[in-house]
This record gives C-alpha cells, sequence and structure tokens, in this order.
C-alpha cells in the first residue's frame, strides 16, 4: 500500500500537492464577459499554479508546485517541488525544473523576477519534513536556460514564512520583502538583501505593533523601496490598529518613512503597489466590514499622503479576494477571484476588474473554469494582454492552469449617468474618540446599479465638536456623542448617524464566551416572520446572556430573507440565503431557508416557523 494514497483526502483539500505529467493541453475556455480567451493549457499531474512571470523574450516563467512519488519499500512517500517552466508565448514548454531543498518533503515556488544577466531569481518556501520552522523564506538564482546557480533558504525558527515580491538592486544585490506568522498568530513584517551569489548582506524586521506585514515591494520612483502591507491584531486579541501601512525604505534597508491609513476593525491590509503615472503610487487593499469585503484603490503622493480612494464591491453572498494590481492601457486593473455561492457549495472564477486612470469601474470581468479549486498571482503580458495561473481539478488529480486573455478594449468610464440617488454604505459609524474611519458613499442609478463617489462627493458633519470629516469622507472622532455625516454630490444629498464612544470603551472588543443564534438553521415561508434570539454564553461560569436587541444583523441577501427592526427575521422570497449577527467585535452566522408561501386557504403563521 502506498502511504501517498493514505493522505489522499487531505491533499485534495489543501491542493499544494502535484504529480507527474510532462505536456501540457490545450483546453476550451469560457468567460462571462465579451473579453476573449486566447489560449488555456494545463501542465503536470498533481501540480498547482501560484504565479506567472512574463518574460522579456514575449514568453513566461510560470511557478507552481510538482508532487512526485517516491519509492520507499512498502510504503510509498512523496516529495512536493517547487515547479518551475519557461514558457513560449503561446505557453509551450521550453524547459522545467523542479527544486527541493535540502530533502524538504514540501517546497513551493510562488513568483520570479527576471535579472540582469538573463536569468532568474525564483522565490517561494521550503518545509522539512520535521515541520520546525513550518515554512522557510526559499531562494533559487537560474540561469537563462534554467540551470541551478545557487539556493538557499532563511533560518527564522520564529515564523513561518511567505516571500511576497523582490527586487534586483544596480549592484546585483537583491532585496525581498514579505511576512511571517509566528504560532500565537501575531505577524512580522520583514526584508531581506542577499548578494549576486545569495549570501546575507542584512535581514530586518519592523515593527508598527504587535502584528504587522509586508505583502508587496517595489523600487520607489524618487530611489530606494516602497513596501506594503498591514497593521492588525490577531483575532483571538482585542484592540483596534487595523491599518493599511505604507513604508519607505533605503537600499541598507532603513526606514525613511512610514505611513498608516487607519481603518479600525477590519483587517485593512493592501496586496500591491505599482507607480502611478504622475509621480505617485497605486495602492490596492481589501477591508472586511460586517463580514462583507469591500476592494479599494488609493492614490497616494510620493511620501504616502492619500490623494483619493476608490471602492468596489459585490452584491449578496458574492466576494471578490484580489491579489494583483497591474497597469492597463490608460488605466489599470485588479486580478484575482470571484466566489460565488453558498459556503458547502462555492464556485470560483478569474476575476478582472478594470478602471481608468482615476479609478473609475470600467469593467469587471469573470471567466468560468467549473473545476477551478484555487488561483494564483496574474500579471500584465507584454502584448497588453493578461495571463492568470491556477489551479484545476481534472478527474482525480489537480492540475497548473494557464490562461491568456486577449488585451480588453474598454470603452470608458461606466458611471458617466447621473445618479437617481446617492446613499452611504451601511446604517452606521461607528468609532471611538481620537480614532478615525472612512465612509463609503454611493450613486444609485435608475437601474438599481451602484458605483462609488466618496472622493467625488463635499463632506461636513452636523456637529463638529463631536466629530470631523476630511474631503474624502473619513470622519474623525473628536468627543464622545452622536452627531450625522452629511455628503452632497450634483444636486444630491445623503446622511448617515455617526457615533463617537470614548476612548476606553470596550465595544469593539472580541466577546469574553461564545456567541450563539438560537437556531445553525432558520426555515420559514415567504410572508411569514419569525423572532430569532442571540445570546452570549459566559466560558466560565456557562451563564447565557441575551443580546438580541444590543446586537446588529445582516443580511447576504435582504431581498430573501432580512431582519427587521425588531429583531425578527422576515422571510420576503423563496431561496436561501446567510444572515449574520453582530456583538461588538464578536459575530455568528446562520443559514436561512425561505420557501414559497402555502397557496390560498393556508394561513401564513406569523410567528413561528420551524428553526
Amino acid at each position: 500500500m502506498s502511504r501517498f494514497l493514505l493522505r489522499f483526502t487531505s491533499m485534495m483539500l489543501v491542493l499544494f500537492i502535484v504529480m507527474p505529467g510532462v505536456k501540457a493541453g490545450v483546453v476550451r475556455a469560457e468567460s462571462d464577459s465579451q473579453t476573449h480567451i486566447e489560449w488555456s493549457r494545463e501542465y503536470g499531474s498533481w501540480s498547482a499554479g501560484e504565479g506567472i512571470l512574463p518574460t522579456s523574450d514575449g514568453g513566461y516563467l510560470a511557478l507552481g508546485s510538482f508532487t512526485e512519488v517516491v519509492p520507499a519499500g512498502e510504503w510509498d512517500d512523496y516529495v512536493q517541488k517547487a515547479y518551475i517552466m519557461k514558457l513560449s508565448s503561446e505557453g509551450d514548454v521550453n524547459w522545467e525544473q523542479r527544486l527541493d531543498y535540502g530533502g524538504s518533503g514540501t517546497n513551493e515556488a510562488l513568483s520570479a523576477i527576471e535579472t540582469r544577466d538573463g536569468g532568474y531569481l525564483v522565490f517561494g518556501t521550503s518545509t522539512n519534513s520535521a515541520g520546525e520552522p513550518y515554512s522557510q523564506m526559499y531562494l533559487a538564482k537560474l540561469s537563462a536556460d534554467g540551470g541551478l546557480q545557487w539556493d538557499r533558504a532563511q533560518d527564522d525558527p520564529y515564523i513561518y514564512s511567505t516571500p511576497k515580491a523582490a527586487v534586483e538592486l544596480e549592484d546585483g544585490s537583491f532585496v525581498i520583502g514579505g511576512k511571517g506568522i509566528s504560532k500565537m498568530g501575531y505577524e512580522s513584517a520583514y526584508a531581506l538583501k542577499v548578494d549576486g551569489q545569495g549570501q546575507e548582506l542584512w535581514y530586518n524586521k519592523y515593527r508598527y505593533a504587535e502584528s504587522q506585514y509586508f505583502d508587496d515591494l517595489i523600487p520607489a520612483v524618487d530611489g530606494g523601496l516602497i513596501a506594503v502591507g498591514a497593521v492588525n491584531t490577531p483575532e483571538y486579541e482585542a484592540g483596534d490598529p487595523d491599518a493599511l501601512l505604507i513604508v519607505k525604505l533605503n537600499e541598507a534597508g532603513e526606514e525613511v518613512w512610514s505611513k498608516q491609513i487607519s481603518d479600525p476593525h477590519t483587517d485593512r491590509g493592501a496586496f500591491a503597489v505599482i507607480p502611478a503615472g504622475d509621480y505617485g503610487y497605486l495602492i490596492g487593499s481589501q477591508r472586511l466590514v460586517d463580514q462583507q469585503r469591500i476592494t479599494i484603490l488609493t492614490k497616494t503622493d510620493l511620501n504616502g499622503e492619500p490623494q483619493w480612494e476608490k471602492t468596489f464591491k459585490t452584491e449578496g453572498s458574492d466576494y471578490e479576494v484580489f491579489n494583483n494590481l497591474i497597469s492597463m492601457g490608460d488605466g489599470y486593473a485588479l486580478l484575482g477571484g470571484h466566489y460565488s455561492g453558498s459556503p458547502s457549495n462555492r464556485k470560483i472564477q478569474y476575476d478582472v476588474l478594470t478602471v481608468d486612470q482615476d479609478g473609475n469601474l470600467l469593467n469587471r470581468h469573470l471567466f468560468k473554469e467549473a473545476a477551478l479549486s484555487r488561483y494564483g498571482i496574474g500579471a500584465a503580458g507584454p502584448d497588453g494582454a493578461v495571463i492568470v495561473p491556477g489551479t484545476v481539478m481534472r478527474e482525480e488529480t489537480t492540475k497548473f492552469q494557464l490562461i491568456k486573455l486577449a488585451a480588453f478594449q474598454e470603452q470608458g468610464p461606466a458611471d458617466d449617468r447621473k445618479p437617481a440617488s446617492i446613499a452611504f454604505s451601511g446604517k452606521e459609524l461607528k468609532l471611538k474618540e481620537g480614532a478615525t474611519a472612512p465612509s463609503v458613499l454611493e450613486a444609485v442609478y435608475e437601474d438599481g446599479t451602484r458605483s462609488d463617489l466618496s472622493s467625488a462627493a463635499e463632506y461636513k458633519t452636523e456637529d463638529a465638536s463631536i466629530a470631523e470629516a476630511d474631503p474624502s469622507g473619513r470622519v474623525t472622532g473628536v468627543s464622545p456623542g452622536e452627531t450625522y455625516l452629511l455628503a452632497e454630490y450634483q444636486g444630491q444629498s445623503a446622511r448617515i448617524k455617526v457615533q463617537v464612544l470614548p476612548k476606553d470603551s470596550d465595544e469593539f472588543d472580541k466577546v469574553k464566551g461564545r456567541l450563539q443564534l438560537d437556531s445553525e438553521e432558520y426555515s420559514l415561508a415567504a410572508g411569514t416572520k419569525i423572532d430569532i434570539r442571540l445570546t452570549l454564553v459566559d466560558y466560565l461560569t456557562g451563564k447565557e446572556k441575551d443580546v438580541t436587541k444590543e446586537a446588529k444583523f445582516r443580511s447576504e441577501n435582504p431581498d430573501i430573507a432580512d431582519i427587521d427592526a425588531k429583531g425578527n427575521l422576515v422571510g420576503k422570497r423563496a431561496g436561501n440565503t446567510t444572515i449574520y449577527a453582530f456583538y461588538k467585535g464578536s459575530h455568528v452566522m446562520a443559514d436561512v431557508q425561505v420557501m414559497r408561501s402555502a397557496g390560498s386557504g393556508h394561513k401564513d403563521n406569523e410567528s413561528g416557523q420551524s428553526k
């Protein structure tokens, strides 16, 4: 019997592993948009796609992992190797390299840069069989024809390391930026400099709070380096330092300046930064508000000062997770994945969101791939196209997939119409005295569609002694109390309640107990309602406290079911959705099924369907 077969189930779940197979297969693909897919290819068997690098010869370097079975007597073993392929412009394999470091059983190549000598610096992770440390930064220098010139792992026994980006300096040395996480969940932002032979020159960690990380690193427009990421708090701890982090470093790894864009209690973090056309930077980030994921583009000047922000989100239970930002023609594109369906039946699609140079939405392109299990980090091709890597399930194996999309032909901003109304996203802004929080203002059009207006409107608060607003709609708490944030745009107005809490308020702290609804699943008929109950169970005593009236609720699909002002769950039309209950810094969720109402002659129950 094979040990590989015994581990099959867990490998299917994590999809990190790969097995032998060499030729690339051309397959058909379909797009939800009008964008044409030039080609789609698949590589290996038990392989996974993580990254793609367009190369100076018009081809690509594809990066991921590949698992090989290793005969070991009665029990076969397996080794996951870093998988690097040099491809032609049409995706044909010119050469491939499979690397494992020092006998490590789990290796992966995440990304690479093309070096001045025509070769490549590949970076990824390597894990030894003992599992300590869980993952090390792995670097491999390859020649132009794929020969291994040197490789090394960065020993840091206190973190699980993930390198995110690399830059080659004028002297042929390299700086690699990334993030590590400790066993206690604290993250660290780091940068490593090595010479052209891989010898360490310095290794620095940067501390701004208990937890922080870097997710991208690029050459600064005015010399040095720019790193972006986040300052955050581990899930189990109280605190509200969440902020987008921007750091300027010199080539010695010393901080020149740092900026934080505060966004408390949202897990705000940057995933990419690129130079903007007018001597500044464009930063892609995401935040989570009431379990709803929101994507943000922030334009800054050379010193990291924000000039404007644009927000993008999907409706209902769908959400997007982007991992790269690229220049495209006269605008930009966000690359990542789109998730739809219920948690138990989740569908993933490749997602490309295009904007103009001012961040106005142009289009959202989704690309169907029924078997897509994960997506990697895409890139802009040399001919203006987009190329995206991923991992797909084919029968009982995974394959590295690569899709090349033709250049987009966008037709100017989609939302140059006059809005029928404007409205703030959410029902209330809540923040502590001295803290700041962003607002999101949207244009609402006649057809029901929405677009972000946050940087275009004029703002003020009703009572500046309680809260103040800046030109972008960001609110600062001045003193405890309640007021309203007011916005005006093209003759339209909107307002949202602002509540400022004392500095020592525990409103956003995680609760010390188990938060639970009175059911994990609710079922009711359309046109009926049921009362729901939210309780907090003390971990030590087991006593229950009813916190329903103090909680906040949200439905992923309020047109199917929603919670009214009295806390009743109201069925509106047949379908399935998920509701969330929020209390202080914690939340809980439950599934809801709404059935068609009974026919004539049957009276709907106004107070109790099944729970």
